[in-house]
């Protein structure tokens, strides 16, 4: 799925912020953040690239703003089943933080020294991220390593044994 990016204001005019990004990558502008409606087009964006095997699901963490009744309709309509993970156990549930964003933060700090080495004085600004992110994302994505962040988090193929032992060993360091 090619990225969505939400950026923190109104749309520029003096550049294309999507210059370099990945075919079918979306862009969102918001004075605020997240809650004002962004998270509907971003639901848009999934249900145009989730493929037509449904019902689909897309797993959210505990922040409850995310969803109002009409984008939750507006879902369920479409097949997009929202599935809020546990309170409090995203970092041991969560798929995509260790499996890919880690790898990815990782390639990122590469492109973004890089960069730097090749543009003194300069940093990477709104006008070419998504340029920088795609190079970063195009380092380090194989379709194995989402599969195995899944996998890994007893997401799926669903694992309830993989969760528990993670509770265990979580409550056994506290």
């Amino acid at each position: 799925m090619p990225p969505f990016f939400v950026y923190p204001e109104l749309k520029p005019r003096a550049y294309m912020p999507l210059t370099g990004a990945a075919e079918g990558s979306s862009i969102a502008y918001t004075k605020k953040d997240w809650m004002d409606g962004i998270f509907s087009h971003f639901t848009d964006h999934f249900n145009k690239f989730a493929g037509t095997e449904r019902p689909v699901v897309l797993l959210l963490d505990k922040v409850g703003s995310h969803i109002s009744q009409e984008v939750f309709m507006k879902a369920k309509e479409r097949g997009i089943e929202l599935y809020r993970i546990v309170p409090n156990a995203t970092h041991l549930m969560q798929p995509l933080d260790k499996g890919v964003f880690d790898p990815l933060k990782s390639k990122w700090h590469l492109v973004a020294r890089k960069y730097a080495r090749e543009n003194p004085g300069r940093t990477i600004g709104k006008e070419i991220f998504a340029q920088k992110l795609t190079e970063a994302f195009l380092n380090f994505y194989k379709p194995l390593t989402v599969i195995n962040a899944f996998k890994s988090s007893g997401i799926y193929p669903v694992d309830s044994s993989h969760l528990k032992r993670k509770l265990k060993a979580w409550t056994d360091i506290l």
